[in-house]
C-alpha cells in the first residue's frame, strides 16, 4: 500500500467524520496487509490524528514511546466486532506532516508482507525515521526555531522555580496542541522578535480553544538580537538542568525539538535580550478562530491545515498582570 493510498484512506475518514461529528469510536478502515492478530487498520483518533492500528496480542510488550515531536507508539484497547481488540496504536500529531507520516506507514505496511512481524516492523521503519531525523537535527535550526524554543524555556525555567518537577508539564516537545498543561491551567507560548511585537501566529483552528473549567493563557514573550544580550537557548538549558529532577527526560525533550549538548554552538549562534512579557487570557469573546465561528463541520474535507494572526492589540481587556500569571503558574505547578 503506497502512502498515495493512505492519505487517501485517511481523508475518507475524515470526511466520515465531517458527515457524522462522530470521532469517538475512533473510525478505521481495514488495509489488505495481515500481521498475526489480524489485519492492519487506517484510523483517525479522538483527537483527529492520523493513526495505523496493528491487532497484538495480550502478552505482547509494547512500551509507549514519542518517536519525535509528531509520532508516538502505545498499546491501546478499542471495542471491535463486539469484542476488545488490543492494538499497537502509531500516531502523527501533527496533519501537517501527513505525507511523511504516510510514507512511514508504506514503509511498516511492506516490512509486514515481506515477512516481518509487526512489532518488529514498526522498530525498524522507526528507527529509520529517527536516522533521518538525527540528519535533519545536524544542520543549523532557523531563527525563528531559535525564538520559539527561548520562549518556551523561559517559561519552563519559571515554572521550574516553583516546582522541580514542573517538566512534567511541558508538552511543547511532542508537538500537543498546547506548550504547558497541568490541572486546569494551560500556557500556549508565542514569542515575537523585533517589529513583529504585536502579533502573534496561531497553529490550527483549535489552538486558542479551552475546555469548560480550564484557564488557558497565552505568554506572549517578546525578543530582540543583541550579540550581548542575556538569553540564549544554551544558557536557558543550562539553567533548566540545574533545577529538573530528571535530567534524560529534560534532554529527551530537547532532542525532540532537535536540540542537543552536540549541536549547541549552532543554537547558541545568536544572542537576545528580552524586551517584555505579557499574559491574556483567553475568555469567549478573545479574537480568534474556533470550530464554533465555522457554519460547517470541522474538519472540513480537502482541508488539512489552517494558521492565523491575531493582532494583541485588540486584547488588551484580556490582558492580565503580573500577580494573575505568577497565581496561575503556582496553581499549575501545584498539580504536579
Amino acid at each position: 500500500m503506497d502512502s498515495n493510498e493512505i492519505l487517501a484512506g485517511w481523508q475518507q475518514l475524515l470526511a466520515d467524520i465531517s458527515a457524522t461529528g462522530n470521532v469517538e469510536e475512533m473510525p478505521s478502515i481495514e488495509t489488505n496487509t495481515v500481521v498475526a492478530g489480524g489485519n492492519a487498520r487506517l484510523a483517525i483518533s479522538e483527537n483527529e490524528f492520523y493513526t495505523l492500528l496493528l491487532p497484538v496480542g495480550i502478552k505482547d510488550a509494547i512500551d509507549p514511546e514519542q518517536i519525535s515531536q509528531v509520532i508516538s507508539v502505545a498499546s491501546v484497547t478499542l471495542g471491535y466486532k463486539g469484542k476488545n481488540v488490543r492494538f499497537l496504536e502509531v500516531r502523527c500529531e501533527d496533519e501537517i506532516l501527513k505525507e511523511v507520516f504516510a510514507r512511514v506507514v508504506s514503509d511498516i505496511l511492506r516490512r509486514i508482507e515481506s515477512g516481518t512481524s509487526g512489532l518488529k516492523a514498526v522498530d525498524e521503519a522507526l528507527t529509520e525515521f529517527r536516522k533521518l531525523l538525527n540528519k535533519k537535527h545536524t544542520r543549523s535550526p532557523d531563527e525563528m526555531t531559535v525564538v520559539g524554543l527561548v520562549g518556551e524555556l523561559l517559561t519552563l525555567v519559571e515554572i521550574l522555580n516553583i516546582n522541580q518537577r514542573g517538566l512534567v508539564a511541558w508538552h511543547g516537545p511532542y508537538s500537543d496542541r498546547h506548550d504547558f498543561r497541568a490541572g486546569t491551567v494551560t500556557v500556549e507560548v508565542k514569542t515575537s522578535l523585533g517589529a513583529d511585537r504585536n502579533r502573534i501566529h496561531v497553529n490550527g483552528i483549535r489552538q486558542l480553544e479551552s475546555q469548560p473549567n480550564d484557564n488557558l493563557l497565552i505568554r506572549h514573550v517578546r525578543i530582540e538580537p543583541d550579540p550581548v544580550g542575556d538569553l540564549s537557548v544554551p544558557d536557558l538549558v543550562a539553567e533548566a538542568s540545574v533545577l529538573v529532577t530528571d535530567q534524560t527526560e529534560l534532554n529527551e525533550k530537547l532532542e525532540n525539538l532537535g536540540y542537543s549538548d552536540e549541536h549547541a554552538d549552532s543554537w547558541g549562534a545568536k544572542r537576545y535580550r528580552r524586551i517584555g512579557a505579557s499574559t491574556y487570557e483567553v475568555l469567549d469573546d478573545f479574537p480568534r478562530l474556533i470550530t464554533d465561528h465555522l457554519k460547517v463541520e470541522w474538519p472540513l474535507a480537502g482541508v488539512s491545515a489552517v494558521s492565523y494572526e491575531v493582532d494583541l492589540g485588540a486584547a488588551a481587556n484580556y490582558r492580565v498582570d503580573d500577580d494573575h500569571w505568577k497565581d496561575k503558574l503556582k496553581e499549575l505547578a501545584e498539580c504536579l
